[in-house]
């Protein structure tokens, strides 16, 4: 499901060993004050790390590194998988990824405010 780069790799290896994505909503429309639903879209954001509760994450493991992920995570039609990769500015590094596909939320399946998933990111 997961290509590192080989500069990934060594990246990843100097920081842990283990690689964390998660999906994060990102809300477009709706109003919480008027009791709106609310909707917009899960975007997959990766970071260093592992998941503190292993039992919300799928893990793979790649050259000795761990990749946790969300069990709705999917790969975007056209990519073979989901590739790891390094970006840099001056001296700063970070991992980026591509591939990864977001899940919307439309206005038929957004949800109201007053659920307590609101604030959840999906697993």
């Amino acid at each position: 499901m997961f290509t590192l780069t080989s500069e990934a790799v060594q990246y990843v290896k100097k920081h842990g060993n283990h690689i964390l994505i998660t999906m994060k909503f990102e809300p477009s429309c709706g109003c919480p004050c008027r009791g709106d639903l609310i909707w917009g879209s899960y975007i997959p954001e990766i970071a260093l790390g592992k998941a503190m509760d292993k039992s919300q994450y799928l893990q793979e493991t790649i050259d000795g590194i761990t990749v946790w992920y969300p069990s709705k995570l999917i790969i975007k039609q056209g990519f073979d998988s989901i590739r790891i990769y390094i970006k840099s500015v001056l001296i700063s590094k970070w991992l980026e990824m591509d591939g990864a596909q977001g899940v919307s939320v439309t206005p038929g399946t957004g949800f109201s405010c007053s659920t307590e998933n609101i604030h959840k990111d999906i697993s």
